[in-house]
């Protein structure tokens, strides 16, 4: 994109990206942490050649390393923080943006879960929101239609560093940060209203976690 990721209201320092269901694309700013950006194609649908930039209203609080997802209604779902308003660490608060109105509403954060920080979240084929933790096992499970969170089933570790990645069954893959070289698999309940199961899925030959970082790339 080169010098196009610089638009017309500020020099954007881009860092979480997420597609829109209207096939524009929101960008996260890195520096300025409660702002974002939204491209939207030319009328031929290509982006490099856009100058279509408009800045949304900003969120409630600013985040940086945070769970992020568009959901099944367009909507989307922010979740957590490593830095939150360059105060609070490991942040559980979570918010929710309608596009189509231009705001932001702040959510509860999950309960029983103190600290989401970096975790990861992954959309289900039946819509809930499975949302990791930073500094424990817990996870939970967020339902956009009821607007309420239920606890979902423990991991192995925490959900630090992970990236998570939606299996054709349903299913959800992560490769453990913290107790790497083990793979997890989620198996959601079968009904959509249970908390469904972590189950140890081998190993991940050759290890991929950076061990002074406990980071790793993700699966996909």
């Amino acid at each position: 994109m080169g010098d196009r990721w610089h638009s017309e209201v500020w020099p954007l320092n881009p860092d979480t990206m997420l597609l829109l269901t209207d096939g524009s694309i929101l960008v996260h700013d890195a520096l300025r942490r409660r702002f974002w950006q939204r491209l939207r194609p030319d009328a031929l649908g290509n982006y490099r050649g856009s100058t279509d930039w408009t800045v949304i209203s900003p969120m409630y609080h600013g985040r940086l390393y945070f769970a992020s997802a568009v959901l099944a209604d367009g909507t989307v779902f922010v979740a957590g923080g490593e830095y939150l308003d360059d105060r609070e660490e490991n942040s559980n608060r979570c918010e929710i943006y309608d596009p189509l109105i231009d705001r932001w509403t702040e959510i509860d954060p999950p309960p029983g879960i103190d600290h989401i920080g970096d975790s990861p979240c992954c959309v289900l084929f039946d819509g809930r929101v499975l949302v990791g933790s930073n500094q424990s096992p817990h996870t939970a499970l967020y339902d956009p239609l009821a607007g309420r969170w239920q606890p979902a089933a423990d991991k192995l570790d925490s959900s630090s560093e992970e990236t998570w990645t939606l299996l054709p069954d349903g299913g959800v893959l992560c490769a453990d940060c913290t107790s790497h070289p083990n793979a997890e698999r989620y198996i959601p309940d079968e009904r959509g209203t249970g908390p469904g199961r972590w189950v140890l899925a081998d190993t991940v030959t050759p290890d991929i976690v950076d061990v002074a970082d406990l980071e790793s790339a993700p699966p996909s």
